[in-house]
């Protein structure tokens, strides 16, 4: 299986007695990155980076902060509310908001939301870095529009199913 199944298994959901997909659409942006920072797969568009960020400081001024999108979502995923940086967590350059940390099956995973209702799921097995980006103006193929929980699921089912493979 090439890894862009595994973004495509992350943005639709697969219904395995009939190994088609059952919904579409679940997630806007999917990847698969390896705990290098080494891009495996992603959807369209859809990339990690590493940037400058001017922060915003009280008395009014900016300040230049180094943002590293993949190193904050790899610490976030692990529990660390902040992402281990100064700008926070950030996906394409977009702030999100830690909500939740867990662990199952050998997966860490992590629910995020942004402002403007969306959000994103990240999972992290032992080698990878799987992300879903959810919007909730965008409508999936059974009518619902994305949110967290189908987003989650996706995003958990896919990282256990590479942990289990030993990734």
């Amino acid at each position: 299986m090439s890894w862009d199944q595994y973004v495509h298994k992350v943005q639709n959901t697969l219904d395995p007695a009939t190994n088609n997909w059952s919904v579409t659409n679940v997630c806007s942006y999917a990847c698969v990155y390896g705990h290098d920072g080494a891009q495996w797969a992603a959807s369209q568009g859809f990339q990690l980076a590493t940037y400058q960020f001017d922060m915003p400081q009280e008395d009014g001024s900016t300040k230049p902060v180094n943002c590293n999108e993949h190193s904050a979502l790899m610490k976030a995923a692990g529990g660390d509310r902040k992402g281990g940086q100064e700008c926070g967590i950030r996906i394409c350059n977009q702030k999100y908001m830690f909500l939740k940390s867990a662990e199952e099956k050998g997966v860490k995973f992590c629910v995020l939301s942004r402002q403007g209702g969306g959000g994103a799921c990240i999972g992290k097995t032992a080698k990878t870095l799987i992300v879903g980006v959810w919007d909730k103006t965008q409508q999936m193929s059974n009518g619902g529009l994305q949110n967290t929980g189908d987003c989650e699921k996706n995003v958990l089912n896919t990282a256990k199913e590479l942990a289990a493979a030993g990734y």
